[in-house]
């Protein structure tokens, strides 16, 4: 197992830091476009008016380590790989529309939550970090456990 590891840790690392090269260099940009300007027209049409998206741009880089490990699970051909690709990417867009939205409703407009709203939006922005993982361990739970039950 040890032998696998670090190849493992290799390409996740090398292909983590290409993405992050990408997306600082227009990726955030674009996607903060498009999520500005789709996500709250979307929430208009149930009454919910988002105005604190500019904060939130550093919470949109989650998908990266997703989109990294879902790129190097070993075992998993193309079709499945894109299939579970775009299933999380989805996932994650959605969870980022309701963690905007949460964050909006603790903090309110005078961005100053209180202690029980500082202690909900820390537990969301701890999630908003393990998601990916979490998804991804749940994507590739076969290939995972047959990639690190062989010899």
């Amino acid at each position: 197992m040890r032998e696998k590891f670090l190849p493992f840790i290799l390409k996740f690392t090398v292909i983590s830091l290409i993405l992050f090269a990408l997306w600082y260099w227009k990726g955030e940009y674009y996607y903060f476009l498009f999520f500005n300007s789709t996500i709250p027209n979307f929430l208009k049409l149930f009454g919910i008016e988002l105005i604190l998206l500019p904060l939130l741009v550093p919470l949109f880089y989650n998908f990266l380590p997703f989109i990294s490990l879902i790129l190097i699970i070993p075992g998993i051909k193309s079709p499945k790989i894109l299939q579970k690709l775009l299933f999380g990417l989805l996932l994650i867009f959605i969870w980022q529309i309701l963690l905007a939205e949460f964050l909006f409703l603790i903090h309110g407009e005078s961005n100053t939550p209180s202690d029980a709203g500082l202690t909900l939006s820390l537990i969301l922005y701890f999630l908003n970090w393990c998601i990916p993982f979490i998804l991804w361990l749940i994507l590739a739970r076969k290939s995972l456990y047959a990639w690190f039950t062989t010899k």
